[in-house]
């Protein structure tokens, strides 16, 4: 496990997507940071599960999205309001 920062960037209601920016610089810097779009089925395995079956994210960045959504609360007040957490960050250290 490396050192990567977590971002909650965004959320379209319209699609139900949560933008999530990754980084290895703390804070987040979009000029390095990986951008993923995640849906809210996705951040609910993610929260309940700690994985994501899809490879999609690497096991870092589910580490550490999970550890900021255990920091905010629980994933059924995220999935409640996910635009709540926008801006709201997290790191991981080894």
């Amino acid at each position: 496990m490396s050192y990567i920062s977590v971002e909650i960037r965004a959320y379209d209601e319209a699609r139900k997507v949560v933008t999530v920016a990754f980084s290895e610089k703390w804070p987040v810097k979009l000029s390095s940071a990986v951008i993923a779009e995640l849906t809210l089925e996705d951040c609910d395995t993610i929260g309940r599960d700690g994985e994501l079956v899809e490879a999609v994210l690497t096991d870092d960045e589910v580490c550490v999205l999970k550890m900021l959504f255990e920091d905010e609360g629980t994933i059924e007040d995220f999935l409640a309001d996910p635009s709540r957490l926008i801006g709201c960050t997290s790191e991981l250290d080894e």
